[in-house]
């Protein structure tokens, strides 16, 4: 095996804690009788934070398709940083198990989005950072994609009303769907 194959099983495996994670959320979203819109949206974050998951592990050879040799400290600050932020947006994404009251579940929601909000802006930055170091080219549309997701996320951290984090999750759906719908075109 080349490293780069030892580099995607140690991935896959994170990876797959991560979606571990956020079906086991989204599970709970979708549990019970009282079904409100307020678990949709929860249900919708959680499969936004799925797809973006899954588009990292495609992206992953995209980025290290060409590499066949990676030094231990670029392997660590590079692709086991992304992949252990995903883990721990995971983990922070403000969903709960124990609350089944919709009023309680939008004041937890309100509560603990920042750690989320503040991993996710992490997150973008550390990819932008990967992408140049590793000197790829990025699309026009992908750079303004990725400026409009570190906005999001930092309104995220601001945002103090329900409604206004639903149009949010609106707009970082729509950025990622134009963004997939709109990249093989231009590309």
């Amino acid at each position: 095996m080349t490293v780069v194959e030892y580099m995607l099983a140690i991935i896959a495996i994170v990876l797959g804690l991560a979606i571990g994670k956020v079906l086991d959320k989204f599970s709970t979203t979708i549990k019970g009788s009282n079904w409100t819109d307020f678990n949709w949206f929860l249900s919708v974050w959680c499969l936004y934070i799925l797809a973006t998951i899954l588009g990292y592990f495609w992206g992953f050879w995209r980025l290290y398709s060409g590499v066949n040799e990676i030094p231990y400290f670029e392997f660590l600050l590079m692709p086991f940083t992304t992949v252990t932020l995903i883990y721990l947006m995971a983990v922070f994404l403000p969903i709960s198990a124990e609350i089944k009251n919709v009023l309680e579940k939008s004041e937890y929601y309100l509560s603990e989005k920042n750690p989320f909000f503040l991993l996710f802006f992490i997150l973008i930055i550390h990819l932008k950072a990967t992408v140049g170091y590793l000197e790829i080219e990025m699309l026009m549309l992908e750079s303004i994609t990725t400026w409009l997701l570190c906005f999001g996320s930092l309104l995220g951290l601001y945002l103090k009303n329900i409604y206004h984090h639903k149009v949010l999750l609106g707009f970082f759906v729509l950025v990622y769907l134009t963004g997939e719908a709109l990249g093989p075109a231009v590309s």
